[in-house]
Formats: structure tokens, C-alpha cells, sequence
């Protein structure tokens, strides 16, 4: 562990599931040296219940980012904007979001496939 004067190959800002695998994937070469940086906490062994994730919301592990002001909306919303929770803790936002990914349409990807043929 380099703590002065110290010199990296990469440097990762976010400890997110991108910055975690792309730090992983780079480090598979042992020249380089890596560097993930992450401004948020290592997590809470809770955070691997999904059915928590709400708990985490609104905290420490949690950015508490609001939406701009939308006009004429009011279901949810203060003041006309809404909680947008986005994830300060190693692992990013898959910390506090249920566990959840979203899959691709298949529609989506057979457009993307027709645009760029292979």
C-alpha cells in the first residue's frame, strides 16, 4: 500500500460495479498499478437483504440527490421534486437498490444490431 508520493498506472473514481470491474479487469495485468478511489463507506452486511434497501435511502450510503423541479407534478413530489437515490458506498448504487438490473429490450438490441451490422 503506497501512502506517499505514489504513482499509479490507473486511476478509478467510483467504487461502483463499473469502477469495481474495471479495477478488477486491470489489475489481471501485475505491472500495472491501480488505484479505485471511492468518497463513500465499504457497506453494511444488511445491504445484501433487498427488501432493506429502502432503510439505506436518505442516509450516509446515500447521495440524496433530488430531481430538478418538474412542474405540474405532485404525486410523491415535494415542492415539486423527488428523491433520487443514488448510492455513496463501495458497490455504488447496487447497494441501495434492491438488488435490481433492468435486462435490455430485445427489440433494442436487434435495432442497435441492424444500425451497426457486424
Amino acid at each position: 500500500m503506497c501512502l506517499e508520493n505514489c504513482e499509479y498506472d490507473f486511476i478509478i473514481i467510483g467504487g461502483g460495479s463499473a469502477g469495481g470491474v474495471v479495477a478488477n479487469r486491470l489489475s489481471e495485468n501485475p505491472k500495472w498499478k491501480i488505484l479505485l478511489l471511492e468518497d463513500g463507506d465499504t457497506g453494511d452486511g444488511l445491504m445484501n437483504i433487498p427488501t432493506l434497501a429502502f432503510a439505506f435511502q436518505g442516509t450516509r450510503f446515500d447521495w440524496q440527490y433530488r430531481t430538478e423541479k418538474q412542474p405540474d407534478m405532485s404525486l410523491g413530489i415535494e415542492e415539486n421534486q423527488m428523491p433520487y437515490p443514488r448510492g455513496r458506498v463501495l458497490g455504488g448504487s447496487s447497494g441501495i437498490n434492491y438488488m435490481m438490473y433492468v435486462r435490455g429490450s430485445k427489440d433494442d438490441f436487434n435495432k442497435w444490431g441492424e444500425k451497426n451490422p457486424g
